[in-house]
């Protein structure tokens, strides 16, 4: 959970800052690189998302008694 939050929080700060700073690619394109970096994110925040909602389940398997519910 750790990792993960960190790795939301600093991605999303380099992307904000090639926002903010309008860096593109240096290819013919000029493709602005917030617009890739922001998967970073993306996928950070969906990998907390994943996490806390085992850690939920985890723990009201806990207290429900119910030890080894994991399910695929």
């Amino acid at each position: 959970l750790a990792f993960s939050l960190v790795l939301l929080v600093e991605s999303l700060d380099m992307t904000m800052t090639s926002f903010e700073l309008n860096r593109t690619s240096p290819s013919t394109l000029r493709v602005p690189l917030w617009m890739p970096q922001a998967t970073l994110p993306l996928g950070a925040a969906l990998l907390v998302l994943q996490v806390v909602c085992k850690l939920v389940r985890d723990l009201a398997g806990l207290a429900s008694g119910k030890e080894g519910s994991d399910r695929a």
